[in-house]
């Protein structure tokens, strides 16, 4: 009886010093992962911005590796297996601008301030693996991207996104690999870094319309000092965001090639347009541009008359209709319209190219909207007239007489702004990029 008694008592010390070493061994390993992490931070290469990116000559293949830290706004299938990741830090470069312009939950990017990086889907888990550190909840990226089978958007999930990149050309743009991709952990950043992120999430905050749908994610990312003054309001402050195009995911697939796309249906307010915005250099001549606006336009082949938010409870399917809101539209982008065309300019001659027209945004209202309505995703919506409709519509011949006489008719098209009419609308797809298309609505323009 006593030997049993004293094995118990010797089983009960060893169970305890089990249960100590183990409460050891996991202090330990969580002291490594944070020192590594630290480590990590303290070893990588100082972060640069996209404005900053160092020169590569032409006929070489790859420069250096650099630092970065930006704002991933959407993934999509790019060429083989890989992933197309698309980024920004808010600043430009001449040689990026390969995808067209983004615009979606209030957030205007320019092309050039749109980064490609080729990545692989590791890359979504690897940023997946860092997401609950910073922001206390499981994210599953990959499957997420996997489920959206085409563009998956992430601009509403504040993923800013440090990594290192191996700087190289694609057809003379830059599209660098990337390395060691994780969310930014500003505890760990040095004193150098934390001025590149600094700038970074300022121009987060300061987009107050995007910053609305993240800023309850915010504190758990940006120090107290960027949100103290925010005051979370979708407020907007500049002309952009004053017109609140305001965004949902859009339906977006990949574009089958010898698609014969047909005028399509309706989509959220977020609207991609499919024509440069920079590099531009704009028309200073005044003339005549005779846009026939959407207030001209014929019967549509349904005889009902839909409200903003009715229009935006149809499904996304193709199907050749057209359809009469009515509305107000309350503003355009660009709101200049001698940006509305343009020559792009050449990165590697540095000369300007042909003229081109670019797409022209309305951004329309319920036609019971005034100055005391908050608008919001239920009472407005854009639509896209894209290029190709503008000059078809207009009296001008060709792309050079259009650049030369287009800037003159903002100011005369006035009188459209801020009054009932009943437009009627289609369903087109435009191009995100070389391989991705989106579904916008676009007015049906008559002359």
């Amino acid at each position: 009886m006593c030997f049993i008694r004293k094995t118990r008592k010797i089983n009960k010390q060893n169970r305890a010093r089990l249960q100590k070493f183990f409460f050891f061994i996991n202090t330990c390993q969580l002291l490594s992962l944070q020192l590594h992490t630290q480590l990590q931070y303290e070893m990588a290469r100082d972060l640069i911005k996209i404005e900053d990116f160092p020169e590569i000559m032409d006929g070489q293949k790859q420069g250096p590796r650099v630092g970065f830290c930006g704002l991933v706004v959407r993934f999509y299938p790019s060429r083989r297996d890989y992933i197309g990741m698309d980024v920004t830090d808010f600043t430009s470069h001449p040689r990026v601008c390969q995808n067209q312009e983004y615009y979606n939950g209030g957030l205007l990017l320019a092309r050039n301030e749109l980064l490609t990086i080729p990545v692989k889907i590791e890359a979504l888990k690897r940023i997946q693996v860092s997401y609950p550190g910073i922001f206390g909840e499981q994210y599953n990226l990959a499957e997420e991207y996997y489920s959206a089978s085409g563009v998956l958007d992430v601009h509403d999930k504040l993923l800013v996104v440090k990594m290192t990149l191996r700087t190289r050309l694609y057809q003379g743009f830059y599209e660098p690999y990337s390395y060691d991709q994780e969310i930014v952990d500003y505890e760990y950043l040095g004193n150098k870094d934390r001025l590149v992120v600094d700038d970074l999430f300022r121009n987060i905050v300061s987009r107050k319309e995007y910053f609305s749908k993240v800023s309850h994610l915010a504190p758990r990312l940006m120090p107290a000092k960027f949100l103290i003054s925010t005051g979370h309001s979708s407020e907007v402050s500049d002309k952009v965001q004053h017109l609140n195009a305001i965004s949902s995911v859009p339906d977006t697939k990949i574009k089958s090639p010898p698609h014969n796309s047909q005028y399509i249906h309706p989509p959220d307010p977020n609207t991609i347009r499919s024509s440069p915005t920079q590099n531009l250099v704009p028309d200073i001549e005044h003339g005549d541009f005779d846009f026939c606006n959407s207030s001209t336009v014929g019967s549509p082949e349904e005889e009902q008359v839909f409200t903003i938010s009715e229009l935006k409870q149809l499904d996304m399917t193709i199907d050749n209709k057209t359809y009469m809101v009515s509305c107000k539209i309350i503003g355009c982008f660009p709101d200049d319209w001698m940006y509305l065309s343009g020559k792009e300019m050449d990165p590697k001659s540095n000369t300007a190219k042909d003229p081109i027209i670019r797409d022209l945004e309305w951004i329309i209202a319920d036609a019971n909207v005034d100055e005391r309505t908050v608008l919001n995703s239920e009472n407005t919506l854009s639509v896209i007239s894209p290029a190709q409709d503008i000059l078809e519509f207009s009296n001008y011949g060709s792309v050079e007489d259009f650049f030369i006489g287009c800037s003159g008719y903002r100011k005369k098209s006035n009188s459209i702004f801020n009054i009932p009419t009943k437009l009627e609308v289609r369903k087109i797809e435009i191009p995100i990029n070389s391989s991705t298309t989106t579904v916008v609505w676009s007015p049906v323009e008559s002359k």
